[in-house]
């Protein structure tokens, strides 16, 4: 399980890499990222998932108020990535997408800072 465990975090981090990535090329770049953006947000959200489940199954100790938190913001990250793929108007990032990289963030700053 440890195996299993080292590889979901590698692409979760990925993910995450590729959420944060993806934000910062679609603002400045003349291109647009939010498929890229909506598409590592339901990687973060699906690894974290199964992460979580691996946990379980391993009969880890785990902080359930933690993971409820971080997977209300990472739903809320898919969220707010899909909204702003959908509204996309080419002119400039819209509050969804916003939304999205403050949320992405914040799940960062939960998952290290909260013990």
């Amino acid at each position: 399980m440890d195996a299993l465990r080292v590889i979901l975090l590698i692409c979760h981090l990925a993910a995450l890499a590729g959420v944060v990535v993806a934000f910062v090329a679609h603002l400045s770049a003349s291109r647009s990222f939010l498929r890229v953006l909506a598409g590592a947000a339901g990687g973060l959200l699906g690894t974290g998932l199964l992460l979580l489940a691996v946990d379980a199954l391993d009969d880890e100790s785990i902080n359930w108020a933690k993971m409820i938190t971080k997977l209300v913001i990472s739903t809320a990250v898919l969220a707010a990535a899909l909204l702003a793929r959908s509204r996309e108007d080419g002119e400039r990032p819209g509050t969804f997408f916003y939304g999205a990289g403050l949320l992405a963030l914040v799940n960062t700053i939960v998952a290290v800072a909260w013990t």
